[in-house]
């Protein structure tokens, strides 16, 4: 059936369209919740596969997602900043394309996301790692959608978007605080741990401070 008839909270129904073109490959479906217009999205989907019309365009057809995420990759890098699109690069290099690279971009499926994100877990990678490499999926396959029209709909699914688990932060009790300021006191990184301990800077917060920054009046920080 083209049109799929869902309930919905009190006793509503909503109407979702699906329809295929010549090869199988659906066109973009969408969901109303007023009948007609259902009907309307129906008939215009029914009348492209009349006229011959793909879901594919002609470069999405041959394109491999090798050779796209190559081109995605060479095109992202110039918004974002060196260090970040060297992570991307190694994530999509050692994880993504292992296993969706040699198919055509059109042949990747939620499944196959699905698996991308569960062979890093298998290898010990951390939630918040396979969350960075979701997160390229998402953006790599939204761009083409919306910007490149390769694709009707992305195969990358909420779903599938790792969970980040809350840890209770474990923080110094005040006699482990003074054995620690008592053990580094000679030490070179004796004074940003002194830092961060009286004032609760982050690591990062510390190793961005300069010795400008540091205005030292009558032995007070200010």
């Amino acid at each position: 059936m083209a049109i799929e008839i869902r309930n919905r909270k009190n006793d509503k129904k909503s109407y979702r369209v699906s329809v295929k073109d010549e090869r199988g490959y659906y066109y973009r479906s969408k969901t109303f919740r007023i009948l007609v217009d259902a009907k309307r999205y129906e008939r215009l989907l029914k009348d492209r596969k009349d006229k011959g019309v793909l879901t594919l365009s002609a470069g999405a057809r041959f394109m491999t997602s090798y050779n796209y995420f190559k081109e995605w990759l060479e095109y992202s890098s110039l918004e974002i900043s060196e260090g970040w699109h060297n992570s991307k690069v190694y994530i999509v290099k050692t994880y993504i394309l292992p296993i969706i690279g040699f198919m055509k971009i059109y042949e990747v499926k939620p499944f196959h996301i699905s698996n991308v994100l569960a062979e890093m877990k298998e290898k010990g990678l951390s939630a918040n790692y396979r969350k960075q490499a979701y997160a390229i999926l998402r953006k790599a396959f939204k761009d083409a959608v919306e910007y490149y029209e390769f694709l009707e709909k992305s195969p990358v699914k909420k779903q599938d978007k790792p969970r980040l688990i809350k840890v209770e932060s474990d923080f110094l009790k005040p006699n482990e605080s003074y054995d620690l300021l008592g053990h580094c006191e000679n030490h070179y990184t004796g004074s940003a741990i002194h830092l961060g301990l009286l004032v609760g800077l982050r690591i990062s917060e510390i190793q961005a401070l300069t010795w400008v920054q540091l205005i030292l009046i009558k032995t007070r920080l200010l």
